[in-house]
């Protein structure tokens, strides 16, 4: 069996993931996702920064700006609390396409 999602399908999957609640983008030092904790680093708001998603997709509309300090960032994800485990956990994470260092 395939799964085969419609643009609307997939607007409403995209939606849920980063829209729907209240969404934060934080940084992992690694694949476990142990969340970087030096610098002046925090989460930042997606509902801020993200509109609804079009063409299955979804882009910031606003600069997310993070300060990791010494500490290298390489991986991301997505959490609905600004702070601790949240409620759901992490909802989605990644591999950065380039790892961040400082601010």
């Amino acid at each position: 069996m395939s799964l085969d999602l419609t643009t609307a399908g997939a607007n409403a999957v995209v939606d849920y993931l980063v829209n729907t609640g209240t969404r934060y983008l934080g940084l992992a030092a690694d694949a476990a996702l142990t969340e970087v904790t030096d610098g002046a680093y925090s989460r930042q708001d997606l509902n801020a920064a993200c509109p609804a998603a079009a063409s299955g997709a979804v882009a910031n509309t606003s600069t997310l700006a993070f300060d990791t300090g010494s500490e290298t960032a390489t991986h991301w994800f997505i959490i609905d609390h600004a702070s601790g485990a949240g409620t759901l956990g992490k909802i989605i994470s990644g591999r950065l396409p380039t790892p961040i260092t400082g601010a």
